[in-house]
């Protein structure tokens, strides 16, 4: 039996665990659209600007994004984000490569879906090409009043076209499509119609590294398809 003060300390150090890892989960996905995502100090990773080589790719911010139709850009970090001129794979939305910079160790760049149809499961659909030997991490969250209640994350290797890791779902898959496109998927249900989807340039089966200014991916764009049954 623990005495009172040693209770009163254990439960302090049980809330103070379940914050960092509330805060950890967070990581990727909080911000205000617009702006940088919130980190802490003992989450975030990143290089001094003065270590930094100025020949290396710059981070993008939210406003150097063009703009796509069906849905909102939430939040970018640790790529260089840039057009790529080639034929668009998806309508309405443009070809980038997403390079990721030295100067952090996570790199995403996260989609906001609005106005899909309420508990229904979706297909989420990713058309991707490697830059460097870059991997892909796939991940989707449904948080209504900011409570996770479906998310899921899956890792692909886009060389040898196989699943690295999964979390979350059970209906997943790799396919190889035209013009060296992989077409990389998942079903998840949202709840209250709104998605976040975020595309992580992956390093082997690891999305939390320092960037190299070479690795990375080719989005060819993103689809939200409704499944039936």
């Amino acid at each position: 039996m623990l005495s009172k003060p040693a209770s009163a300390i254990l439960a302090i150090a049980i809330v103070a665990l379940s914050f960092s890892a509330t805060l950890f989960a967070l990581n990727s996905w909080s911000g205000n659209p617009g702006s940088e995502p919130l980190f802490t100090s003992s989450i975030r990773s990143a290089l001094p600007t003065s270590l930094v080589p100025e020949d290396s790719p710059k981070p993008s911010v939210l406003a150097d994004l063009p703009k796509p139709k069906a849905f909102d850009w939430y939040v970018v970090r640790g790529l260089n984000v840039k057009p790529a001129d080639e034929t668009s794979v998806v309508a309405g939305q443009p070809i980038l490569r997403l390079i990721t910079t030295p100067n952090d160790t996570g790199h995403s760049l996260v989609a906001q879906y609005h106005g899909l149809a309420k508990n229904q499961v979706y297909r989420i659909t990713a058309w991707v090409k490697p830059e460097a030997g870059g991997n892909i991490e796939v991940a989707a969250l449904d948080q209504p009043n900011g409570t996770p209640v479906n998310q899921c994350s899956v890792i692909f290797d886009l060389s040898s076209k196989t699943v690295l890791s999964v979390n979350g779902t059970k209906a997943h898959g790799i396919e190889q499509g035209p013009d060296n496109w992989r077409k990389v998927w998942f079903d998840l249900a949202t709840s209250d119609g709104q998605f976040l989807v975020a595309i992580r340039p992956a390093k082997g089966n690891a999305d939390n590294y320092q960037g190299d200014g070479r690795l990375g991916v080719t989005l060819g764009g993103i689809q939200m398809d409704p499944r039936n049954g």
